[in-house]
């Protein structure tokens, strides 16, 4: 493989990795924020209802599931 398609794979690499990146960043954001309440609720730092609070917004969790699915990149397939 020469020095020039060489450099063309790392980058195209580096490209891939970072969309990848930037399509875990959500899931990855909302298993901490999901952690963090299930621990400070654990340690008694705060009176949440995980389930009230599921039941309540289990609409609007459909919605911004549906439009995340809208706007993915569809490159990958």
């Amino acid at each position: 493989m020469s020095k020039t398609s060489a450099s063309n794979y790392d980058s195209a690499a580096t490209n891939t990795n970072r969309i990848s990146m930037k399509a875990n960043l959500i899931p990855a954001l909302v298993l901490i924020v999901i952690g963090t309440l299930f621990l400070l609720n654990n340690l008694g730092l705060t009176n949440l209802s995980l389930g009230k609070l599921i039941s309540t917004w289990w609409p609007a969790i459909l919605v911004l599931v549906g439009i995340s699915l809208l706007f993915k990149d569809r490159s990958g397939k």
